[in-house]
This record gives structure tokens, sequence and C-alpha cells, in this order.
């Protein structure tokens, strides 16, 4: 990651910008939700960055990477209320930042906030059309399950049924 990134943890003050990312990301970019009201897309995004601001350690951790002020990427990892354990429950770089280890560093911050809440392991959903984040993961030590699971609610939008890979990685201590 070049210099002029910084990584920090997100406060209330990113609350547009991440807004900004959020329906990019939900919306735009590879719609995970397919929902047209404009009311439903709003209160989506506000319920989520209800959840991700401002970063309780018992809730959660909302990580972005800025340049010059301009939030760049995103990380939220969770506690997952229905498998146990930890999520990254998003993970979204802008496409015009992309190819600049940003993913890589976020990512590596949720394992770090993870290994001191004690946890062994993180998880995450990948779609399954998506090889070739599959594979991003992969080569940074996740492990996808031997399944797909098919037709899961996102976190997102449960009404929304997205066949996912479930990738674990293991954490060592720290």
């Amino acid at each position: 990651m070049d210099t002029s990134y910084r990584l920090r943890e997100a406060d209330t003050n990113d609350r547009e910008q991440l807004a900004s990312m959020l329906y990019t990301n939900y919306f735009e970019t590879e719609p995970v939700v397919r929902n047209d009201d404009l009311e439903f897309r709003e209160n989506l995004v506000r319920e989520r960055l209800d959840m991700m601001l401002p970063n309780d350690p018992l809730q959660g951790k909302t990580f972005v990477v800025e340049k010059e002020g301009v939030l760049a990427a995103l990380a939220f990892v969770t506690p997952d209320l229905k498998k146990g354990g930890w999520i990254v429950d998003d993970l979204f770089t802008y496409a015009a930042h992309r190819g600049k280890n940003l993913a890589t560093k976020l990512l590596a911050a949720c394992e770090d906030f993870v290994k001191i809440q004690n946890e062994i392991s993180i998880h995450l959903s990948v779609a399954e059309n998506n090889p070739a984040l599959v594979s991003f993961y992969e080569k940074r030590g996740w492990l996808k399950q031997s399944f797909t699971i098919a037709g899961q609610q996102t976190t997102i939008d449960p009404d929304t049924h997205v066949p996912t890979h479930h990738m674990v990685k293991q954490l060592n201590p720290p």
C-alpha cells in the first residue's frame, strides 16, 4: 500500500462517505440487493451504518483506507450471531483504488482485531459466481468450505438469496 493511503478505524465523521460506499457496493458495482425501491435502499444503508458506527468492539469494528481525506476502501467485521465467531461482513474497494493491496491490508486489520477478541478463526461468504474473489481470499490463507450454500440469505437483505461459498481462516494467537 503506497504511503498516500492511510488505514484507520472509521469514526462518525465518515458516515456520509461510508453511506456512499455502501450504496455503490450494494446497488451499483455488483448488486447483491435487487430491490429498486429508493426508500428501501436508503433505510438499508442507514441500518448498516448504525451497525458499523460507532466502533463498539463488542458489536464489531469498521476499518477504512483513505487517500487525501477521501475513503477508498472499507471493511466491517462483526460477531456472527447465526454461526458464532466473527465474520467479515463487508469488504469493498472503489474500482479506481483496486490493485493497491488495500483489501489485503483491511483483511489483516480485521484478522488482528479478531485475534485480540481471543478468537481462533474468522469467516466470510463469497458469491459463488465470483471465482476471482474466491481466489483472492485463498491466496491470503482463507479456505473454501467443500460446499456451496445454495440460496443463503444475505445479511444485507433477507429477501435476497445468493449462492455463496463459506470461507474460513484460522488465526494464530496474538
